[in-house]
């Protein structure tokens, strides 16, 4: 039931509105020669929900990953015969991208009390997501939800709709509204045991093309030596990660999406620090203090920034100036080590300026660097200077 001393963010309850998804939601005529893999990346921004007069409803409008979903009023209502009988609920855009669905798939879900049997909708972003995560699954059944749950491919016309307000989403200021943050807290799962221990939420054994920094193992050796324990999110479940994230009383995350579904599980009370291979974004920050997660330390020591054409910066790998990191840990209380890792800072200097924009590999290194670090870079063909922070 929803809480009665919030204000209820809006909705409204349509009567054959469709659908609009799959092929129909294409936002521009694609040669019937295109090869299906690019086919499969376009984004469907025509994706929404059109009424049955041929309107479009306000708070149907999805923003997912800095684009806007929406129908497109000067293309003809898709012609369907596809039929979703019964009431069903308006879910919004989703992909198979961890921390997008966690940030931006999430802000309807508070309309499940409104309708408790209805199935949850949602909308595909690009046509090669096909199902549903598992791990999006996985979460809304933690929350308590038993709502059945749904991806349409392809345009329908509902009999009946519910268009929840999106009240929780990245790309929004504030990220997540008050009711948001009450219905979290009335529906995050309950984690058993006291919070004790460290906790270091690592990235070094994901793929080599996702983003990284290099020489995480050096800071990985360090953390254990002072009493922590290093953790692999990918190899867990969502429930084990949620469980980890809960019960440390000193957490640092390297950047990344284990942080946002951190926040969605925050007991308060816990020391937290983040360790950037990116430029600090507005919406990473307001996205944790719009959640009341408590402070959160962000430790800027990026030097320079390895890429390759066309990467997001999902995908940066970054030279960190780890005795810096360890200094900055250390002064927030996050160990009391005082020895000194890492490679000299000028030393760090002295080799990035003297690399081309861009270069080949193999690459010369003056200094000894751990074998994943190689790895990564050898993928790599392009470096950007930045000041550490």
């Amino acid at each position: 039931m929803i809480a009665n001393n919030m204000i209820t963010p809006s909705y409204e309850y349509l009567s054959a509105p469709t659908l609009v998804a799959g092929k129909s939601a294409l936002p521009y005529q694609l040669p019937e020669s295109t090869d299906e893999s690019y086919r499969s990346r376009v984004p469907l921004l025509h994706s929404g929900v059109v009424q049955a007069d041929a309107s479009h409803h306000p708070l149907a409008h999805s923003i997912y990953r800095h684009r806007r979903f929406t129908p497109d009023p000067a293309v003809s209502l898709p012609q369907t015969e596809n039929r979703l009988e019964g009431p069903s609920i308006f879910g919004g855009i989703v992909s198979m991208h961890f921390g997008h669905v966690l940030t931006q798939s999430l802000g309807r879900l508070w309309a499940h009390e409104l309708s408790p049997t209805a199935p949850i909708v949602f909308l595909p972003e690009t046509l090669r997501v096909t199902e549903l995560p598992g791990f999006l699954t996985a979460l809304i059944r933690s929350f308590g939800i038993q709502n059945p749950l749904m991806l349409m491919p392809h345009s329908v016309i509902c009999e009946h709709l519910l268009i929840p307000q999106d009240i929780c989403n990245l790309s929004h200021r504030p990220a997540a509204q008050p009711f948001f943050r009450d219905w979290l807290k009335r529906h995050r799962p309950a984690v058993l045991g006291e919070q004790a221990g460290r906790l270091y939420v690592s990235r070094s054994r994901l793929g080599l093309q996702q983003g990284h920094y290099l020489q995480e193992r050096l800071l990985e050796v360090a953390l254990i030596a002072n009493g922590y324990d290093v953790f692999h999110p990918q190899e867990h479940s969502l429930s084990e990660q949620i469980s980890a994230y809960s019960k440390a009383n000193q957490l640092i995350f390297a950047d990344g999406s284990a942080a946002h579904l951190w926040s969605l599980a925050a007991p308060g009370g816990q020391d937290v620090a983040v360790v950037l291979r990116r430029p600090r974004d507005r919406a990473f920050v307001n996205w944790f203090r719009s959640l009341d997660c408590g402070r959160i330390h962000y430790i800027d020591c990026v030097i320079a920034d390895f890429g390759k054409r066309g990467d997001g910066p999902g995908r940066s790998v970054a030279l960190l100036d780890m005795a810096a990191v360890w200094s900055q840990l250390r002064t927030l209380g996050f160990h009391q080590d005082s020895r000194q890792i890492g490679i000299e800072r000028a030393r760090l200097d002295a080799w990035v300026a003297a690399l081309p924009r861009r270069f080949r590999w193999p690459l010369g290194v003056p200094f000894d660097l751990d074998q994943l670090s190689l790895q990564i870079l050898s993928l790599r063909r392009h470096v950007n200077l930045r000041r550490c922070g």
